[in-house]
């Protein structure tokens, strides 16, 4: 029943699987009240898929409990606490604990180092992850390099494949929001080429990847050549990743602006920061940056009539 819940999980068959492995639960329990390698795997597993909800402060206890009765069954440094550390790390990062999360990947990360060669592929998740995490915080350095060496890790096992894809398109992110965008865009360009071989132009990563690629091109003098890619995301957001829209009109709205194509770009800077601010709140970065957008084409409109009079 427990594994089968985790097979499920990966079905995105939540409802089910929550069910399963509830009941897998409450039986351990009642008949294991010391814990169990089943046990422990059962609550890694809903935790898991509480994490894969959005459900984060549900998933954070029976991560800990699992990780605990990993920790008292096998000692410290097992490689089933290493992999319920990494859901733990992602449910703190996600309900904006930043710095707990950054505690829990560096142990993750400091046991898969003890461990043998075969757990390496795992040791890249995490490390993918934390670099991720480390770029969002602004340690870009930490974070290029912890994903660096993710990336050679799945190159090496597995080739072109979807983690490298992913990987790549984590680098691309975390170059253009450091402001490197000659590398992001290398790295975008990359991931796009990638993804598209491996029919992945409907993921999430994929979509998001051509819009901050649409940005760096934009804001590198290439406006004309981003216009496409950006009109291309916005399209694939609507479809496979609607609450990515209002981004993707900033971006492309930005793009026009730069091209002088003013009605079009104060329509989707407009229903950009509209969206953004009713969602997200006034002080959120990303409103803050639609609203700057928006005012910058109203004044290059309002320069533009005032020269024509």
């Amino acid at each position: 029943m427990i594994h089968l819940g985790a097979v499920i999980i990966n079905q995105t068959k939540y409802a089910e699987a929550e069910d399963l492995l509830t009941k897998a639960i409450e039986t351990d329990r009642r008949i294991s009240p010391d814990g169990n390698k089943d046990f422990a795997y059962a609550l890694n597993a809903i935790g898991e898929l509480y994490v894969r909800k959005g459900e984060f402060e549900k998933a954070k206890p029976f991560l800990q409990e699992s990780i605990a009765m990993s920790d008292k069954l096998f000692g410290e440094d097992n490689p089933d606490s290493a992999f319920a550390l990494i859901s733990l790390a992602r449910a703190q990062a996600f309900s904006a604990d930043a710095a707990g999360a950054e505690i829990t990947y560096r142990r993750s990360i400091a046991i898969y180092r003890r461990l043998p060669a075969r757990f390496e592929m795992r040791l890249a998740v995490a490390l993918l992850n934390f670099g991720s995490l480390l770029s969002g915080k602004g340690n870009y350095d930490e974070g290029i390099n912890v994903m660096r060496e993710a990336e050679a890790i799945f190159l090496q096992k597995q080739g072109e494949s979807f983690t490298t894809f992913e990987a790549k398109t984590y680098l691309c992110t975390a170059y253009i929001t450091k402001s490197d965008f000659g590398q992001g865009m290398i790295e975008g360009t990359k991931a796009i080429e990638m993804g598209r071989k491996l029919n992945l132009e409907k993921t999430p990563d994929f979509i998001n990847t051509q819009r901050f690629l649409g940005l760096a091109l934009t804001r590198t003098g290439k406006a004309k050549e981003a216009e496409p890619i950006l009109r291309q995301s916005l399209e694939a957001s609507k479809i496979d990743l609607p609450n990515t829209v209002p981004l993707a009109k900033g971006a492309l709205g930005e793009c026009l602006t730069e091209q002088q194509k003013y009605a079009e770009a104060r329509q989707l800077l407009s229903e950009s920061y509209e969206d953004l601010n009713k969602s997200l709140g006034a002080e959120h970065p990303s409103t803050v940056l639609a609203k700057n957008r928006l005012e910058t084409v109203d004044k290059k409109m309002n320069g533009r009539e005032s020269k024509s009079r």
